[in-house]
């Protein structure tokens, strides 16, 4: 909740990394774009995802990127967008992980969406540089919903630990080779997520002995892929 202070508190973030999130399913009037299956389609869902690429309910397209046209293209990556979720990334051409081309076609759509989103130019090319730095999908993506407004944000400033490294923590704040100290309130060292067991430890449900995941998980965990467990 960060992004809910007043826009006269400074925030400055200490870029070593960016992410390439497509957008979550949830749009930005809080109206969820997707439905919770009904009960008698578990079975068949479960199913279905069981033989595709990733595990989910959708799978890559069968169109080829190379046959399609660009306004196919286009109009391919805009539905994809549409939906949300990781659809963006397994349900389109397949041969992005395989052909340059496509994926460079995948990487500047998303830089122009997310580009659409920042007024300011030099955040723009920190977030959605005019080259992309890795081939688009190979790292996991992770999903947002305000991530780039809050950018955008006049308050916040991004600063790019490879060109600008951070040389201490002071008592006053951060020092950078070109910004010198920056003084803060509160750090946050963003070093590491619970992204795995963290949101399933978080799900409040038992198993016939009245024993939830935490406790059942407490010394270790056992599970297949943190989908399912015998008891």
């Amino acid at each position: 909740e960060i992004y809910t202070l007043s826009l006269h508190d400074a925030l400055p973030i200490y870029q070593r990394w960016r992410s390439n999130p497509p957008p979550g399913r949830t749009n930005n009037d809080g109206g969820n774009l997707w439905e919770f299956p009904e009960a008698d389609s578990f079975s068949s869902a479960y199913n279905h995802a069981r033989g595709t690429f990733g595990g989910m309910t959708y799978d890559f397209s069968p169109a080829k990127f190379q046959d399609a046209t660009p306004e196919e293209r286009e109009a391919m990556f805009e539905e994809l967008w549409r939906r949300g979720g990781l659809e963006y990334w397994l349900a389109g051409y397949m041969c992005l992980f395989f052909q340059q081309e496509a994926n460079d076609a995948v990487y500047q759509f998303w830089a122009k969406k997310v580009r659409a989103r920042l007024s300011d130019p030099k955040k723009q090319e920190l977030m959605a540089p005019s080259k992309a730095p890795h081939a688009w999908g190979t790292k996991r993506p992770s999903l947002e919903q305000t991530y780039y407004q809050v950018l955008d944000q006049p308050n916040v400033d991004i600063i790019s630990v490879k060109e600008s490294p951070i040389v201490r923590i002071t008592p006053e704040g951060v020092e950078t080779k070109k910004e010198g100290v920056i003084p803060f309130d509160v750090l946050i060292l963003a070093t590491g997520f619970d992204a795995q067991t963290g949101t399933i430890l978080n799900i409040d449900i038992c198993n016939g002995a009245g024993q939830s995941i935490r406790d059942k998980w407490r010394s270790e965990e056992h599970t297949s892929e943190l989908q399912s467990h015998h008891d």
